[in-house]
Order: structure tokens, then sequence, then C-alpha cells
């Protein structure tokens, strides 16, 4: 695709781009790394499902939990030392966050080896 555009900021001066089609070729360098968080409303518990290819390598991975203002309430660390198959489960307790975890809605992350996977939301609800 060719484009042609003319500026002509004084009338004085005469300027004429041509624009060529330019492509980025996409690299889907994310790895195939999936979370599932169920239930989801939750009131006491909630688990977090991982799974990860057996040829993904990693080291270290964890989930942080954040409240609407992007404060952490609490993180969740697993090294792959816990990592047994190609799928890992996390029970995460409200009451045993290190912050304060009222009802309401709640942003996590997936990270691992430093990078981000994923997000989404949690909700918590009143019994």
């Amino acid at each position: 695709m060719t484009d042609t555009i003319f500026f002509e900021p004084d009338s004085i001066y005469y300027k004429e781009y041509i624009l060529t089609d330019v492509s980025i070729p996409l690299i889907d360098d994310k790895p195939d790394i999936q979370i599932f968080i169920a239930p989801n409303p939750f009131f006491h518990k909630t688990t977090s499902h991982i799974s990860m290819p057996d040829y993904q390598r990693w080291n270290h991975g964890k989930i942080s939990i954040r409240n609407m203002n992007g404060q952490i309430v609490d993180v969740i660390s697993f090294p792959n030392a816990e990592w047994s198959g190609n799928t890992f489960t996390i029970d995460w307790y409200p009451a045993m966050a290190r912050g304060i975890v009222m009802p309401g809605l709640y942003l996590y992350s997936l990270e691992v080896d430093d990078r981000f996977i994923d997000s989404g939301k949690l909700i918590i609800h009143n019994p």
C-alpha cells in the first residue's frame, strides 16, 4: 500500500511524503502457560490451576493479588521444586493474606521467572 500525504503549514514550503507499507512480524513469545482460578466469586478460599507444558523450563513463579488501588495484599510464590506434571494447583485463603482483605474486587497477576504471563479479577463476597 502506498499513500501520499501533503503538508503546507505556512504556504511557503511544500513537503510531500510517500508512505509505503511497513510490516512487523508477529512473534508470540508468550509461553503456553495458563491460569484458571475457581471458584470465583468465593468467600473462604479459591484455587489457582496453573498449567504449563513439560518442555517449558522455569525456576520461580508467583501470583500477586492487588486491591483496586494497586496495593499488593498477598503474594503466592511457588518454586519449580513444587512442580509435578504439567498442572499445579495452589489454594489461597484471604484470611491468611499478609494484607487486609475485605469483600470486593481484586486483581491477580501471574509471573514466571519475572515475566508477566496473565492477569484477571477475583471477587470475594460476604457469606
